[in-house]
């Protein structure tokens, strides 16, 4: 088999790290978002530790 030429072909720009993962991009589409710091910001606002029967509200 004859190698393949790259002639008239333009080089793609290298796409980041995380849009390179199929997973990634699939689990960021089931919450409708297009980057982890979208999904970070729905946890951010979550109160950890436990309330006054101790269960735990994270």
């Amino acid at each position: 088999m004859a190698p393949r030429s790259s002639r008239g072909r333009t080089a793609a720009p290298p796409l980041e790290f995380e849009k390179q993962l199929v997973l990634n991009q699939y689990m960021l589409s089931l919450f409708g978002k297009t980057s982890f710091e979208e999904l970070a910001s729905l946890l951010k606002p979550a109160e950890e530790g436990l309330d006054d029967d101790n269960t735990t509200r994270f």
